[in-house]
């Protein structure tokens, strides 16, 4: 009985979640989100810790966050704005790992079974923490995939965090460092963070190579 009624909890949860994600993408489409953005500038700190839940939210659901990544450099500049990009990022991870941890108890034997899943699962076995760091450089292995699998999978919570934060940060300083040469003309932090571009590129090159077996 207890088994059934968490079942139905979870199926609501998740019936909730996919809606979220809908209004969120017809908020984008209709300029809502990008308006806001600009609105809560004003807000000064209380803006920032904004900014930084928006992105958090947004970084929790399978929804895209490179809008407002791109949003929160425009407003605050690519430095503090990649920065505070990256914060929620971390938070997202975190919170989509236990969003995926509580969920997934009526349906792990079902969702371990998702390539994913397998994939995260083969470079914990190997080694914990590097194979969550390693993950984070694997080509098709989205971010948010990453963070529910290891949910799933229950990996150590500390090690998810720290390699998250580390995960992230090539990512964020090539998003950075190009939009700052591009948007402002800087060409220095532009060539930075093209390189760290490529070098992301040649990382994830090298990590399909190395890519378990499924």
């Amino acid at each position: 009985m207890l088994k059934n009624k968490s079942r139905w909890v979870n199926f609501v949860s998740l019936a909730l979640i996919a809606t979220a994600i809908g209004y969120y993408i017809y908020l984008l489409k209709i300029g809502v989100v990008q308006h806001a953005f600009h609105a809560i500038q004003d807000f000064g700190l209380w803006g920032v810790v904004i900014g930084i839940c928006v992105q958090m939210t947004v970084n929790v659901f399978p929804v895209p966050g490179e809008f407002t990544t791109l949003l929160l450099m425009e407003i605050y500049g690519p430095a503090l704005g990649g920065v505070y990009s990256w914060i929620g990022g971390v938070l997202g991870a975190i919170g989509a790992y236990y969003l995926a941890k509580w969920l997934s108890n009526p349906f792990a034997s079902t969702l371990k079974k998702f390539a994913f899943t397998k994939i995260l699962e083969r470079y914990l076995s190997e080694q914990e923490a590097l194979g969550l760091l390693m993950a984070r450089f694997v080509p098709f292995l989205p971010y948010h995939m990453i963070n529910y699998a290891a949910g799933i999978l229950k990996a150590n919570v500390r090690k998810f965090i720290w390699t998250t934060m580390i995960g992230l940060l090539p990512y964020h300083i090539a998003v950075s460092g190009m939009y700052a040469g591009v948007r402002h003309g800087s060409w220095t932090a532009g060539v930075i963070g093209f390189i760290v571009f490529i070098a992301l590129i040649g990382i994830s090159r090298v990590m399909k190579k190395r890519k378990p077996a499924i």
